[in-house]
């Protein structure tokens, strides 16, 4: 008995190793077979192999050796064929990788790290434009800004026609995009149409616009002038201990730059971002309490013309002092002089009234602007442009849809805070807020206009 039990317990010892070592056998015999690596993009790639046993399989993946972040499942599982998309990856980048597969004895083979590299990014949308302007029309010039939302470089056609026989190239890539176009004719109607491409080759396209050019080409012919230059004394508000704004007026849109320096040195230099305009504003900062400046400013117009300040100086405020604030008292006192009305004076456009439209008709010339719901004439071009207005914002309307708004009636100027009555072809200043309330009057009804336009109302009696 106990004979046969030890040759039993011996075979079964036996049988027990033989087992062992074939399922080690078996599970050895697992492999990954022909890993590849295909259809890199930018952004995805595809991993593909075999075992050979079914299986189901998985990718791990990762930016760093032996760190996988990441993981894609296989889209074949239960098969001898496997493939993984990896997928919102990162242009320009080296991936690592591993593949594991899982036999359904569950057995588990895994691969060496792998890598890959992304391609670089593949631009396929073309630039988006925006914020399409004409900043200035003369008599033989007309200035057009727009935006895109990527760099891209320019081609401009334009013509008396909207097939837009001629063609501009801009070969710089730009985001804010600035171009004049010249030797245009005097009282006539163009047509334009811009495209812009990509570094990658896209084109985003503006479609046929058109625009008129002035009547005449006088302003095209005058010198460049600075007009309006501030600050011209110590006394000016907007210098403080630390910091002063310098600001100008050009008859033609400009480039602007300040150079700055504390004596008689010019030792820094600020200069304006595009586009050209006819107001320029400097904020000098960081300045020493209590010092003399000197500055002098310049601008170049479209045609290159180039003007610059005399030297000028302004001493910032000493550290420590109060100043006593005069209050506006001129709605509380009475004038028998019209002598400020003839002096027109520079301020920007956020001291107006803003309009909601810039409207015209077919057969008059006369630009109106509509304030709190009402028409209010602008009197020339320098006041429209002034103003900071667009001319490619006018509208064409019937007379009939301009004879709508009621005409503006209570104005005044930025400057002061005397309230003007139009009313018969004449402006009859009111002489006080008590005489203005008694009238039934409503202070949301003032529209702030500018001096040109106030001018060209003759002075009518006072209102008292």
């Amino acid at each position: 008995m106990a004979q046969n039990y030890c040759k039993k317990l011996f075979l079964f010892s036996l049988l027990s190793v033989l087992l062992a070592n074939f399922q080690l056998a078996k599970a050895g015999s697992f492999q990954i077979l022909n890993l590849n690596v295909s259809k890199i993009t930018d952004r995805s790639v595809e991993i593909t192999w075999q075992t050979n046993r079914k299986a189901n399989g998985l990718v791990i993946f990762g930016p760093e050796t032996d760190k996988y972040e990441y993981w894609s499942r296989d889209s074949y599982p239960n098969s001898f064929y496997h493939k993984a998309v990896l997928s919102n990856l990162l242009p320009d980048t080296i991936y690592h990788f591993r593949v594991k597969s899982r036999d359904f004895s569950g057995n588990q083979i895994i691969s060496n790290n792998q890598y890959f590299k992304t391609k670089k990014h593949k631009d396929i949308l073309p630039p988006k434009i925006s914020e399409i302007k004409i900043i200035s029309i003369t008599g033989t010039t007309s200035t057009i800004t727009w935006k895109t939302d990527e760099p891209a470089r320019d081609i401009i056609k334009y013509g008396t026609t909207p097939e837009c026989r001629k063609t501009k190239t801009i070969y710089n890539y730009q985001t804010f995009h600035e171009v004049t176009l010249f030797g245009l004719k005097p009282n006539t109607k163009y047509y334009f149409q811009f495209q812009s491409k990509d570094s990658s080759g896209n084109v985003g396209s503006s479609g046929v616009l058109n625009f008129r050019t002035s009547r005449t080409d006088k302003t095209d012919k005058e010198p460049l002038i600075i007009s309006y230059l501030a600050p011209i004394s110590n006394n000016d508000p907007n210098i403080t201990e630390h910091s002063a704004i310098i600001s100008w007026k050009t008859n033609r849109i400009t480039s602007g730059e300040v150079c700055y320096g504390k004596g008689n040195s010019c030792s820094s230099i600020l200069r304006s971002k595009p586009p050209k305009k006819l107001f320029h504003r400097f904020i000098l900062d960081n300045l020493e309490p209590g010092t003399t400046y000197m500055f002098k400013v310049t601008s170049k117009d479209v045609f290159n013309n180039k003007k610059s300040s005399i030297n000028l100086f302004f001493t910032t405020k000493k550290s420590n002092i109060n100043f006593k604030l005069q209050a506006d008292s001129s709605l509380n006192t009475s004038f028998s002089s019209n002598s400020l009305d003839n002096k027109i004076e520079f301020f920007p456009p956020s001291f107006y009234t803003s309009p909601t439209l810039l409207l015209t008709t077919p057969k008059t010339d006369k630009i109106y602007a509509i304030l709190n719901g009402k028409k209010h004439w602008i009197v020339s071009p320098l006041s429209f442009e002034s103003y900071g207005f667009y001319w490619s914002d006018v509208k064409t309307v019937s007379q009939e849809q301009l004879n709508k708004y009621p005409d503006v009636k209570l104005v005044k100027t930025p400057s002061r805070s005397t309230v003007y009555l139009l009313e018969k072809g004449v402006k009859r200043p009111i002489f006080s807020a008590k005489v203005f309330e008694k009238m039934g009057y409503k202070w949301k009804d003032v529209c702030t206009v500018n001096q040109i336009d106030l001018n060209a109302y003759p002075t009518g009696p006072m209102i008292l």
